[in-house]
């Protein structure tokens, strides 16, 4: 049914925005770290009056990164809490039934964290991407830097693994298709099952045609599980790209062991020294109430 209409004018309620992140399950890490985003965020909009002049207020559930759980969320806020707009879940995986929900109920959508092409090819009206590029443009800076090197330092193989993701799997697959015209030659390029933890046979077939660039799409454990069956092989490609997996910082490093984290590269979609409109005040905000190094 239609949601009953409010003038902007009334400040007296707060504005209620309500997101399911995950918390506990796969997507912990990135999921909790959203949370504080989200919060921060809040208390910098409160700071300068809020939005129409009302306060903002979140209301945030655990999805458990689950797929069934984020739909039940999702209909909750907006069937029995009412909540006036949406904020999205971390992960294309989640975001894509989550979005449906809000689509079907005619609500506002934004998506912090979902950049895979089936996020966008559904026709969706009230869906709003807020990261600053999809899955198959996200590996274009890398990309980027190997055509700089000299013909001579490029690698000359590289072998593709990745996970069956939605994200994951298309960042792979374009950097893939842009490397081999520069004549890096594929060596290697499967896919394995979401729930993959065993890495040894994909380490050892890595290790056996020895690339150059190893290019993973990892989500997380399995760019942790992929190191580590690496190391135990004594083999490092002397370029190793992963999507995800690197920017969960300290749990990553604590993973692989620090020392391994040289010459790992990928791509994240926000950088805290970037001179977009209150970046900075958002950092400074972010440190205050976390604390972190510069």
């Amino acid at each position: 049914g239609e949601r009953p209409s409010e003038s902007s004018g009334d400040t007296d309620r707060p504005l209620v925005i309500g997101t399911s992140l995950p918390l506990t399950g796969d997507f912990a890490q990135p999921g909790s770290e959203a949370k504080r985003g989200y919060e921060i965020w809040r208390n910098m909009v409160n700071a300068k009056g809020g939005i129409l002049g009302r306060q903002v207020q979140l209301k945030i559930t655990d999805d458990a990164s689950n797929q069934d759980t984020v739909v039940a969320d999702y209909t909750k806020l907006i069937t029995q809490d009412k909540v006036d707009l949406l904020l999205g879940t971390f992960s294309s995986l989640l975001n894509y039934p989550a979005s449906a929900v809000a689509e079907r109920n005619r609500m506002v959508f934004v998506e912090p964290a979902g950049g895979a092409p089936n996020m966008f090819n559904r026709g969706f009206k009230y869906l709003f991407f807020a990261q600053p590029a999809t899955a198959p443009r996200q590996a274009d800076v890398f990309v980027d830097y190997i055509k700089s090197l000299p013909a001579d330092q490029r690698p000359k193989t590289a072998a593709y693994p990745t996970q069956d993701d939605p994200f994951a799997k298309p960042v792979i697959d374009s950097m893939r298709q842009q490397l081999e015209p520069l004549g890096i030659r594929t060596v290697y390029s499967q896919t394995y099952p979401a729930d993959t933890t065993n890495f040894q046979s994909v380490a050892s077939t890595l290790a056996d045609r020895r690339p150059d660039l190893i290019a993973q799409g990892a989500v997380f454990e399995d760019g942790v599980g992929l190191v580590r069956a690496l190391k135990q092989l004594d083999y490092s490609p002397r370029l190793l790209f992963q999507t995800s997996a690197p920017s969960n910082s300290s749990q990553y490093s604590n993973g692989v062991g620090a020392a391994n984290t040289e010459g790992v590269f990928y791509t994240v979609s926000w950088n805290q020294a970037a001179k977009t409109p209150l970046n900075a005040d958002f950092v400074a905000a972010y440190k205050r109430a976390y604390g972190g190094a510069d």
